[in-house]
């Protein structure tokens, strides 16, 4: 049976009750959905989300926690994940959920990359709040940093880090309490129509507007619409080392070289086409697995480590013990830890867009599609969130994308 028949016969049904009727219904209690759930209860919206897990299990929990302004690229994509780390706060700070401010380092080994963070400080002067710093000054900030071969780094001070885990579970409660948002788990919806959704169990939901932010999962609603958006599934590796000494604390998120090729903020630097040919030459295993190594820390004083980067065919159920060899390589390069023992090992998935920020695809009337968000969901739903209402308020009948900010 085709969508376009399962949607008629959820209109024609007459044999059903409505449990409900809503303003707004989420498919999704992931970051995403939430994001979109909280933008539209703070309008005053009656706010129902339906999640088929028991907690939210997949990409917005198996994460760093970065929010990470740093990695966007300069214009409306940094603006938007400045203004999601201000939500970040808001939020914190009214349900004393646990958020540091705490910046980010990037430390480099290798001229070419100084060149390119050299270079990104400058063309970023008047927008961005970072700095390089050379070896010296690095080795007195950061005592930690391994300054064998160290050649210089970039400070930012505008990037915070939660933990996705806690953080997931607590802005879903918070917005029940707060904002009245019904959270419903163990919701499988197998079928939506115009201002209707279906879940397994038999339950039927009025919604005016709905949002379908189901991660990766392509094949339960809409398929054809989602085979047609030519979305990549990325699998990633990580870890998690056990809880370092109390007298041991790193505080800034920290990336290195391989991260500058990874993320499009630094493809503004002419440089970068050098560093990747290098990098290409040299480490191709790095590039071959898609890794670039970043850690960040938790209340708990534990370091979550990572990731690679598989995509279709290669993301296998199937974890590489090399590529977490090769994690752990980098990472030593960069920094002295006191406590290497690994605690966890897991494995993530998300949706990615070749060329496009994320995907906002009306489907039928009142009915949105989103998705295709990559590896950014923390640093940039709250801000995608707030842009797709602040246009619905102003020009309800125009579809929203983001090349209305000018984001290819």
């Amino acid at each position: 049976m085709n969508t376009n028949q399962i949607n008629s016969d959820i209109a024609h049904d007459q044999d059903w009750d409505v449990a409900q009727d809503w303003d707004v219904a989420i498919v999704g209690a992931g970051i995403v959905g939430l994001a979109h759930a909280w933008s539209s209860a703070k309008r005053g919206r009656s706010v129902l989300v339906l999640e088929r897990n028991n907690y939210a299990v997949g990409a917005s929990i198996r994460n760093f926690g970065m929010i990470w302004p740093i990695g966007q690229k300069p214009g409306p994509l940094y603006r938007l994940a400045m203004e999601s780390r201000v939500s970040w706060n808001e939020f914190a700070r009214q349900s004393r959920t646990w958020l540091q401010n705490c910046g980010s380092l990037h430390v480099v080994y290798e001229e070419d990359e100084a060149e390119v963070l050299k270079q990104f400080c400058q063309l970023t002067a008047a927008t961005h709040q970072c700095e390089f710093l050379d070896a010296t000054e690095i080795s007195e900030r950061f005592p930690a940093i391994n300054t064998n071969s160290l050649v210089g780094g970039l400070w930012s001070n505008t990037e915070s880090v939660i933990n996705p885990r806690q953080a997931i579970a607590q802005l879903a409660n918070w917005l029940s309490r707060e904002y009245s948002v019904q959270i419903l788990y163990q919701k499988q919806v197998n079928q939506v129509g115009p201002n209707l959704l279906r879940t397994s169990d038999g339950q039927h939901y009025s919604a005016k507007q709905i949002f379908i932010c189901s991660g990766i999962d392509f094949l339960t609603l809409y398929p054809e619409v989602y085979r047609e958006l030519k979305l990549s599934r990325c699998k990633l590796q990580m870890m998690k080392l056990a809880a370092q000494p109390q007298s041991w604390s790193f505080g800034p998120h920290l990336a290195g070289g391989l991260t500058l090729i990874h993320y499009p903020a630094f493809q503004i630097c002419s440089k970068i086409k050098e560093v990747r040919s290098r990098l290409e030459n040299r480490s191709p295993e790095y590039i071959d697995h898609g890794i670039h190594v970043m850690m960040s820390q938790n209340q708990d004083r534990e370091l979550v480590i990572g990731d690679s980067h598989h995509y279709q065919e290669r993301s296998t159920p199937f974890d590489q013990e090399r590529v977490n060899q090769l994690i752990l390589q980098y990472l030593d390069k960069m920094i002295h830890l006191p406590n290497k023992t690994i605690s966890e090992r897991w494995h993530g998935y998300y949706a990615k867009h070749q060329s496009q920020a994320i995907i906002y695809k009306d489907v039928e009337p009142g009915i949105t599609i989103v998705t295709g968000i990559g590896g950014n969901g923390m640093t940039m739903s709250f801000g995608w969130a707030e842009e797709w209402w602040l246009h619905h308020e102003k020009s309800p009948t125009v579809p929203f994308s983001p090349q209305l900010l000018g984001v290819e």
